[in-house]
C-alpha cells in the first residue's frame, strides 16, 4: 500500500506573519527553510495514524520506526478519542538511532477502557507508559460504560519534537579562561542508545540525570549549535569566543544543554487492527508530512501549566554563530503554540445563544450571522476562557508552529498549512456487501485537524446553545474567520454523547461493479443509533467517523461515532462510491447592533480527510478447523 506523503513548506507557514519570534515557550526557529518535496521512502517529522480500536474485540498494534541511522528522536505520541478529538493518551518516545518503538492497545476486561501495553525497551517519559487511557477530559457521561467507550476508538497523532544528536553540545559543558570542557558525547544520547538490546534510560546515575534534564522547558536555542566531534577536538580543549550569544558563558537552560537539536523527522510507522476472535486483520501506513528546516518544539512531559504570558522570543532566526538579544513577548505564550480553541484565549468565538449576555464583544471577526461571541466568563452558563488550562504536556500538537517564526498568528498558519495538505474535495474507494461472502464495509472518516477549528466544552451548563466552540481565523494567512469549519458546516448532535458534526458531501456518486445505478432514490443516511436523516446530505458525526455500507459496522466494530449508507441506496452488492465534499459555503459576519459592517466570506471547500476502506469477507467453503475470514483495507483516493 502507498503510504500517503505530503510536503510542508516554510513559505505557507510564515506569508502574512506581522511580528517577528524566534523561541516562545519550547518553540525555536531555525534559519532558512525551502520548499518541501515528496519524502519517496514514506518518512516523515509527524504522522498521523487515522484510526484506531479496540471495539468488539480488537486490538490495534503500532510501531514507530526511526529510519534516522545516526541521530536519536525525542517523539510526542497523542492518541485522540473519535468523538471531538479529546486527548486520551499521550507521552513521549526517545528514539535511538535505527530504532523501532512497538505497543499494543487493547481493552481492559474490568473497566472497559482503552490500555496501552508495550515490553519495548526503548525510552519513554514516563519511564512506564503501560496503563489505563485517561477519560478526564472526555464528556462525563451518565454511566461509567458510556464513558469508557469514548475511549476505545479514534486517531494518533506522532511528531518529531527534536532530535537527539550523538556528540556533546557546547552548552552540555562548562567554560574557564576561555576553554570548554564539555563531554564528547552527548549524555543523552548515551542514555537512549541501546547497549546489547536495552538503552540504560534512567538505570544508571547519569541516565537518570540526563532523563531529569528533560523535565525542563527550554528557555533557548543557543547561538552555537555545532557539535563537539571527536574528529576535531578533545574535550577540555576547544577555545570558544562566543557560546549562547553571551560571549563565551555556556547555559544550563537551553534545548541543547538538554541535549536536543532541531529535528530531522525520517520517521515512519505502521499500524494494525487485529481482531484473534475473528482471525481477522487489516494494516496501513500512517499518512507522513515532511518539513524543511522545521522548528524544535519541545515542551516537557510534565502537568505544570503553560504560562499565560511573559515569555521572550527572538529578534530573529536562531543562527550559529550570531548573537541573538531576546526581548519580552507581549502576546499570550499559549495563543501562539496552538489554535486549539480548547485552550486559546483569544481569537475564540461561540453562539452568543449560548450564553446569557448580549454583548457581542467580538463583532469584527465573528460569524454565524452576528451570533458569536468572545467566551467572558467561568460560570456554567457562560464557556469559560480557556476551556480547559492547558498543562506542558498537552504540547505539542498539530497546530505548533512547526516552520517559520513565531508569532501571534504562528499557531493558526500553521493549523491551515496542514489543513491544507490533508484537504480534499471528495473521497474515492471501493465497498463489498455481498451477503454470499457474508461480506462487510466501513469506511474510515479522520479530519486530524478539526480540532483546531472546532470543539467542544462539555462543562458547558446553559439553557440555551451549546458548548461548540471555534477557532476565529481572521487575522492568520486566509484572513477569514472559518476557511474551513465553521457554523456554515458543522453542527451538534446529541445522538451519542454530545459531538461535532461535519457536513461532509451533498452528493453521492455510487456504482455497481458492472455499472448499475442505484434503483431507489437515496433514503437518507442512518446515524446508529438513530433515525433516517432528512435529506441525502452526509453529515458524519464525531471527529473520527465510521461510515458503514448496508448495516452497522461489521468490520471494525464501530460505536463511537458510526453511520450507515443504507442499503437500499446502493446500485449493487458491490461496487464503489465518490462523496464529495460541499464546496465553498458562505456566511455572514458582522453587521450587528454595535454597528459594524456585515461582510460576507466564503469557505475553502474542501476539508482535511484520510481514511480507508476496510472490507471483509468470508469463504464458507473451507475445510473444518481452517479460518476463511479475510480482511483488507484501501487507503481513500
Amino acid at each position: 500500500m502507498k503510504k500517503r506523503i505530503l510536503s510542508l513548506s516554510i513559505a505557507a507557514m510564515i506569508g502574512g506573519v506581522g511580528l517577528v519570534g524566534g523561541a516562545s515557550a519550547a518553540v525555536f526557529t531555525q534559519n532558512g527553510g525551502t520548499m518541501g518535496t515528496a519524502v519517496t521512502n514514506g518518512a516523515g517529522n509527524i504522522l498521523l495514524v487515522p484510526y484506531f480500536s479496540t471495539q468488539g474485540g480488537n486490538a490495534t498494534l503500532l510501531s514507530i520506526t526511526n529510519t534516522d541511522t545516526v541521530n536519536g528522536k525525542a517523539v510526542k505520541v497523542r492518541f485522540r478519542g473519535a468523538a471531538n478529538s479529546d486527548d486520551l493518551y499521550d507521552f513521549q518516545v526517545l528514539l535511538s538511532p535505527g530504532d523501532v518503538w512497538s505497543a499494543s492497545v487493547s481493552q481492559d476486561a474490568t473497566t472497559g477502557i482503552s490500555t496501552l501495553s508495550t515490553t519495548d525497551a526503548t525510552c519513554t517519559l514516563p519511564a512506564s507508559v503501560n496503563g489505563l487511557f485517561q477519560t478526564g477530559r472526555v464528556q462525563q457521561l451518565s454511566t461509567a460504560a458510556a464513558i469508557a467507550n469514548q475511549t476505545r476508538e479514534g486517531y494518533i497523532e506522532i511528531l518529531n519534537m527534536a532530535d537527539v544528536p550523538k556528540f556533546g553540545l557546547f552548552d552540555q559543558g562548562t567554560i574557564a579562561s576561555g576553554v570548554l570542557t564539555a563531554p564528547t558525547t552527548n549524555p543523552l544520547y548515551t542514555t537512549i542508545k541501546h547497549v546489547n538490546g536495552v538503552p540504560p534510560c534512567s538505570t544508571t546515575t547519569a541516565g537518570a540525570a540526563a532523563i531529569n534534564l528533560l523535565t525542563q522547558d527550554p528557555t533557548a536555542y543557543s547561538v552555537t549549535t555545532n557539535p563537539i566531534s571527536s574528529g576535531t577536538a578533545a574535550a577540555g580543549t576547544v577555545t570558544v569566543a562566543t557560546v549562547g550569544g553571551t560571549g563565551g558563558v555556556t547555559s544550563s537552560s537551553t534545548a541543547q544543554a538538554l541535549g536536543l537539536t532541531f529535528p530531522t523527522g525520517k520517521l515512519v510507522a505502521d499500524w494494525t487492527i487485529i481482531n484473534v476472535a475473528n482471525t481477522t486483520a487489516i494494516s496501513g501506513q500512517a499518512a507522513a508530512i515532511a518539513a524543511t528546516s522545521p522548528n524544535l518544539v519541545f515542551f516537557p512531559q510534565v502537568a505544570t501549566a503553560i504560562p499565560a504570558a511573559g515569555t521572550y522570543v527572538s529578534t530573529a532566526a536562531v543562527t550559529a554563530g550570531t548573537t541573538v538579544a531576546e526581548v519580552a513577548a507581549a502576546q499570550s505564550v499559549l495563543d501562539t503554540v496552538t489554535a486549539d480553541p480548547i485552550f486559546r484565549t483569544s481569537n475564540v468565538a461561540y453562539n452568543q445563544s449560548t450564553v446569557l449576555g448580549t454583548t457581542n464583544t467580538n463583532y469584527t471577526s465573528a460569524a454565524n450571522y452576528n451570533t458569536i461571541q468572545l467566551a467572558a466568563s467561568s460560570t456554567a452558563s457562560y464557556i469559560a476562557n480557556p476551556v480547559v488550562a492547558a498543562a506542558f504536556y498537552d504540547q505539542p500538537d498539530l497546530s505548533t508552529p512547526y516552520v517559520g517564526l513565531v508569532s501571534t498568528y504562528a499557531a493558526l498558519n500553521q493549523s491551515l498549512a496542514v489543513t491544507g495538505l490533508l484537504a480534499t474535495s471528495s473521497v474515492t474507494n471501493s465497498y463489498l456487501t455481498n451477503s454470499a461472502l457474508s461480506a462487510a464495509t466501513d469506511w474510515v472518516f479522520s479530519m486530524p485537524t478539526r480540532r483546531y477549528h472546532t470543539a467542544y466544552a462539555y462543562s458547558y451548563a446553559g439553557a440555551t446553545g451549546s458548548g461548540q466552540v471555534y477557532t476565529d481565523y481572521t487575522g492568520s494567512t486566509n484572513s477569514q474567520a472559518y476557511p474551513y469549519f465553521g457554523p456554515a458546516n458543522t453542527t451538534v448532535s446529541s445522538t451519542n454523547g454530545l459531538q461535532v458534526c461535519t457536513k461532509l458531501a451533498t452528493g453521492v456518486t455510487a456504482y455497481g461493479r458492472e455499472e448499475q445505478v442505484a434503483s431507489v432514490a437515496s433514503v437518507g443516511f442512518v446515524v446508529s443509533p438513530g433515525t433516517a436523516a432528512a435529506s441525502s446530505t452526509l453529515s458524519l458525526c464525531g471527529e473520527t467517523s465510521v461510515l458503514s455500507f448496508g448495516k452497522a459496522s461489521a468490520v471494525l466494530n464501530a460505536t463511537v461515532a458510526n453511520t450507515v449508507y443504507p442499503a437500499a441506496s446502493l446500485p449493487s452488492v458491490d461496487g464503489w462510491a465518490k462523496f464529495a465534499t460541499l464546496g465553498g459555503a458562505s456566511y455572514t459576519y458582522g453587521g450587528g447592533a454595535n454597528g459594524s459592517t456585515a461582510v460576507t466570506k466564503t469557505s475553502v471547500g474542501t476539508l482535511p480527510v484520510i481514511g480507508y476502506s476496510a472490507e471483509k469477507a468470508v469463504n464458507s467453503a473451507v475445510s473444518a478447523g481452517v479460518s476463511g475470514n479475510f480482511g483488507m483495507s484501501f487507503n481513500h483516493r
